[in-house]
């Protein structure tokens, strides 16, 4: 007895549909969270791991300039060093060539005082002799 007839109302079955749809949204919704949380916390690990490498990474450069820097100055007073060593051995290797060409000269000079001390006292004994003789 129906006014409309044979009308049966289809509210409850677009109801059902729309709760069906809702609860897929809504286990769509908790699903895409979850995975956003995990993303999300993947993603901050993997910038703490990135801050800490960068970290190391920086300490790793400052340490090797500082090595390069020790090791200029070091080639730096070495090559110096070097300078001052070429130098004292020119100075050196001079000194040396002058004091052996006058120890050659002062031995040749020796070597002639020698001969004339020994004519010398050979012309003394023979004057001795002579003298011893005459007399």
């Amino acid at each position: 007895n129906n006014p409309f007839g044979d009308y049966a109302p289809q509210s409850t079955q677009i109801q059902g549909i729309l709760k069906g749809m809702y609860d897929t949204f809504l286990g769509d919704l908790e699903k895409a969270n979850a995975e956003e949380a995990e993303a999300q916390k993947s993603h901050e690990e993997l910038m703490r791991t990135k801050e800490q490498e960068a970290e190391t990474l920086q300490a790793t450069l400052e340490q090797h300039t500082l090595d390069e820097a020790t090791k200029t100055k070091r080639l730096s007073d070495s090559a110096a060093l070097l300078d001052t060593t070429k130098e004292q051995l020119a100075a050196d290797e001079a000194f040396f060539a002058d004091t052996k060409e006058g120890c050659s000269v002062k031995a040749t000079e020796w070597s002639e005082r020698v001969r004339l001390r020994t004519e010398e006292l050979a012309g003394i004994g023979k004057a001795i002799e002579i003298l011893s003789s005459e007399g």
